[in-house]
């Protein structure tokens, strides 16, 4: 782990969290001098990097007194594959369809193993930088990570005090009936539909610490709610 300043108070750490034997994944902690109790988990598929900027969305956060994990789960950010371009089939249905396939091999879903991630990250924020109390920890996904935020959120709905969700897949029905549905493979669970859907586990969650904002429909623009 390296420590940084930023500005005169605050800190950013930089570490790996490791999940499971052979997995890393990197993460930016920002540290406010007078903390709230608060900490967030902040997941943005587009990479930890992203909304770190001066003023920006991480920083008014910290401004507040609260603590801020900023980590690429699986396949996102540092962690995944770059350079496919948009030719070929990682064009259509994203650059991780290799690693889907490599967990469907191993009798998993890649998705339950990004949740798991997820689970990780937010078990360790508890205690991490911690005073006498535990950090109460807020979960915030962005993007194509919002499917296997909400399953974490579901599978332990204990450790997240409030669960945001952004630009976020409203559910798995909508990307059956849209034959040009971009970058969800990676988010298939294999016959998940004869049980439940996205709006299930939503639903599964206290109303009161969830948010769903700007759903976004199977070719990742904005659609009008989860259906």
């Amino acid at each position: 782990m390296t420590t940084t300043a930023i500005g005169d108070r605050n800190e950013l750490h930089k570490l790996n969290l490791r999940p499971e034997p052979g997995i890393a994944l990197p993460a930016l902690a920002f540290i406010p001098e007078n903390r709230s109790g608060d900490a967030y988990l902040y997941l943005n598929a587009n990479g930890k990097h992203v909304d770190v900027e001066p003023a920006g969305p991480i920083e008014k956060l910290v401004d507040k007194g609260h603590l801020v994990l900023a980590v690429d789960i699986r396949g996102f950010g540092e962690t995944g594959r770059s350079g496919s371009g948009k030719r070929g089939i990682a064009g259509h249905i994203g650059p991780q369809w290799k690693d889907f396939y490599l967990a469907y091999l191993l009798g998993k879903s890649f998705l339950a193993m990004r949740a798991e991630d997820i689970l990780v990250c937010g078990r360790f924020l508890v205690t991490f930088e911690a005073g006498e109390q535990p950090n109460r920890v807020h979960l915030i996904g962005i993007g194509r990570i919002g499917p296997p935020a909400l399953h974490a959120a579901a599978l332990d709905p204990k450790l997240f005090a409030t669960v945001s969700l952004r630009h976020c897949l409203g559910s798995w029905a909508s990307v059956l009936r849209e034959p040009m549905a971009t970058n969800q493979f990676e988010n298939v669970v294999h016959g998940a539909l004869k049980t439940y859907d996205l709006p299930d586990l939503l639903a599964s969650l206290p109303h009161e610490k969830v948010t769903f904002e700007q759903p976004f429909g199977p070719t990742e623009q904005p659609c009008e709610a989860a259906e």
